[in-house]
């Protein structure tokens, strides 16, 4: 991985900590891209929602309740300082989206998907096909497409040796 010099601050979405139990790796990898990590408070597996949390963002009876929430969120978010707010949710960054709008903030949400697949050592950029490539030895290619799919973050992953024209 390439390094990423800046600070960051993640968002635990409750749906991947709380829920599922990857609490630890989104911040193992952010380590591993050598980014500075600065924590919200709270966070890990007692962090706030960002306000859309099961689907409420798409619910607007409940925007006034959801717009509460998010502003927490944004506070939490401004007072660690960082550059860049990531988080691996695809619904997390949909809400963040909505509130940044909302609220004319100047944060825009990262996904960590997207920042480690553009991270990549070896990487080409191929915005024809919205994708990178990465070139590994001997002839092989990896064609690598992340992006976040009806709220899923999907990484789709091809290769090839162009020695052989094996898939």
């Amino acid at each position: 991985l390439r390094k990423v010099a800046k600070s960051v601050t993640l968002h635990d979405p409750w749906q991947v900590g709380g829920r599922g139990g990857a609490i630890e790796a989104p911040s193992e990898e952010l380590k591993a891209l050598g980014v500075e990590l600065r924590e919200m408070y709270p966070s890990k597996g007692t962090a706030w929602c960002c306000g859309g949390g099961g689907g409420v963002v798409a619910n607007h009876r409940a925007d006034e309740l959801r717009y509460k929430t998010f502003r927490i969120k944004m506070e939490q978010i401004e007072q660690t300082g960082a550059e860049l707010p990531v988080t691996t949710c695809a619904n997390c960054r949909q809400t963040f989206d909505d509130g940044q709008a909302h609220f004319k903030w100047d944060h825009k949400m990262h996904s960590l998907l997207e920042l480690v697949a553009d991270n990549l050592l070896g990487v080409i950029a191929d915005e024809e096909n919205n994708e990178t490539i990465h070139r590994g030895g001997a002839g092989q290619v990896c064609r690598i497409n992340a992006r976040s799919v009806a709220n899923v973050n999907v990484l789709i992953v091809t290769g090839h040796d162009e020695g052989n024209g094996n898939r």
